[in-house]
């Protein structure tokens, strides 16, 4: 709901969407944050490391280290 208010007011800009990404990975919406990480059209480290956190956070540790290792085949670095 908080994202399609988002969208709806405004067109974000990738500052708000990795805050979304991060509270829906906080809040265990994790199907919601991946969508929201798909979306970004720029990802930078803190993206990434959200992503990644949510899902270690939520017993997804598999899913946490595949995306570890396509940032890092993707050269992405603070």
């Amino acid at each position: 709901k908080i994202h399609c208010q988002i969208v709806k007011v405004a067109s974000p800009d990738n500052i708000v969407l990795t805050g979304l990404l991060d509270m829906y990975a906080k809040c265990g919406e994790i199907k919601s944050a991946h969508r929201v990480f798909e979306e970004l059209t720029l990802r930078n480290v803190v993206s990434w490391t959200s992503m990644i956190a949510g899902y270690v956070k939520n017993d997804l540790q598999g899913e946490g280290l595949a995306l570890f290792n396509r940032m890092r085949e993707e050269s992405v670095s603070g």
